[in-house]
C-alpha cells in the first residue's frame, strides 16, 4: 500500500501459498485510519465485501471493473456513455503507437447490483 501524494509505503502484508491478495485487503488497511480517504485499487479487489468494508470505514475508493465482474461490467457497459460530455482528453507517442485517452464521468443511479457505487469513470 502507497500514499500517491508522499510517494512512500504505508504498509504491506505477506501472503502465503494458501491464500490470495484478495484474503489480505483488511487486515493491510485495519491499521489506518480511512475517514475520507480515497483507496485505489486494482480489479481483483473490486468485491462487494471490500467496499462494504470500505464504506463502514468512511472510505471513499477508485477500482477497476474488468472480468471479474461480469455483471457489473455488462451494467457499466449498458450505461448512456455516448451522451456523456468527455470531461478530459489526452494523446501520446509511445511504444511505437500514438494512444488517445479520454475520461468521462457518469453518476449511476439506482438499479446498479453493486453496493456503494455512486459514479463511474
Amino acid at each position: 500500500m502507497i500514499d500517491h501524494d508522499a510517494r512512500v509505503v504505508l504498509g504491506q502484508v505477506a501472503v502465503d501459498g494458501k491464500t490470495s491478495e484478495m484474503h489480505r485487503f483488511a487486515p493491510l488497511l485495519d491499521g489506518l485510519e480511512l475517514r475520507e480517504v480515497v483507496v485505489t485499487a486494482d480489479a481483483l479487489h473490486t468485491q462487494r465485501a471490500h467496499v462494504d468494508y470500505l464504506a463502514a470505514r468512511g472510505a471513499h475508493w477508485v477500482l477497476t471493473v474488468k472480468g471479474n465482474q461480469p455483471n457489473l461490467r455488462l451494467q457499466l457497459s449498458g450505461m448512456p456513455w455516448r451522451a456523456v460530455e468527455v470531461g478530459h482528453r489526452s494523446a501520446e507517442r509511445g511504444h511505437g503507437r500514438r494512444e488517445i485517452r479520454t475520461l468521462k464521468v457518469i453518476t449511476i443511479a439506482a438499479g446498479i447490483l453493486f453496493p456503494h457505487a455512486a459514479q463511474a469513470i
